[in-house]
């Protein structure tokens, strides 16, 4: 079973579990893409950021190694060259070289619909995502954005899963409704979470129920949870599979 992820630590954790469960591997991640601008530079022609000369920028000669605080490693998740290759360790294909054969199971979440703000130029152009403790690399020439609507994140990962099912047809595309049960009922990101379920649930694409997380699954990041939540996420995929 080849497995190719594509959001966040929600679906690359639940692929990791289906590793362990069968005799499986995660072969492409897509990782730090919001939806919007995953269709501007994948999907459409909207001109890009310079990518290399964006790296040079924030981070210089400095040495960053970890993953998901590595600048470099951010923005090469976002370009479409070397998008699909987070954290494989030299295995990874990038999204746009796997052939349609290649791929079993797509595994899809919206984490960076519901949480992440786009920096773009000063007329709205190029955007692309940068961690916000990185905000100091970033602010001095590029302008921070709102968080994306519901409506249009439901809208374009329904866009985004009809086009990977395209490219690979005989692969089951399941989408996993990321949890908020540690953000809190109040917070407006739990408002976001409850707003893109219901609009995206009015899409025919087979998807995860929004799953609650039992507080003894909390870690100390209102994103991640210990593994047995994305054991019991993995087992729903299978489930669902069949």
């Amino acid at each position: 079973m080849n497995i190719l992820t594509f959001g966040s630590c929600l679906a690359r954790w639940t692929g990791n579990a289906l590793v362990k469960q069968f005799n499986a591997r995660i072969i492409s991640c897509v990782y730090h893409n919001r939806s919007d601008v995953y269709i501007k530079y994948n999907l459409g022609f909207d001109p890009q950021p310079d990518w290399n000369h964006l790296r040079n920028e924030m981070i210089g000669n400095r040495e960053i190694n970890i993953n998901d605080e590595n600048p470099a490693i951010i923005l090469a998740n976002q370009n479409p060259e070397t998008l699909g290759i987070h954290d494989l360790q030299g295995t990874g294909i990038a999204l746009k070289k796997l052939a349609a054969k290649d791929v079993d199971v797509i595994l899809m979440d919206a984490h960076m619909d519901l949480g992440a703000r786009l920096w773009s130029d000063k007329e709205g152009r190029f955007p692309f995502f940068m961690r916000q403790d990185l905000a100091p690399m970033v602010e001095k020439k590029w302008v921070q954005g709102d968080f994306l609507d519901p409506k249009v994140a439901a809208a374009n990962n329904a866009k985004i899963a009809h086009d990977l099912k395209q490219k690979f047809a005989r692969a089951h595309v399941i989408f996993l409704h990321f949890p908020h049960s540690a953000y809190g009922d109040a917070s407006a990101r739990t408002q976001r979470t409850i707003a893109f379920c219901e609009e995206f649930n009015a899409y025919d694409i087979r998807s995860i129920p929004l799953t609650e997380v039992d507080s003894s699954e909390f870690t100390n990041s209102a994103s991640h949870f210990k593994p047995s939540f994305y054991d019991r996420m993995a087992g729903m995929c299978t489930a669902t599979i069949g």
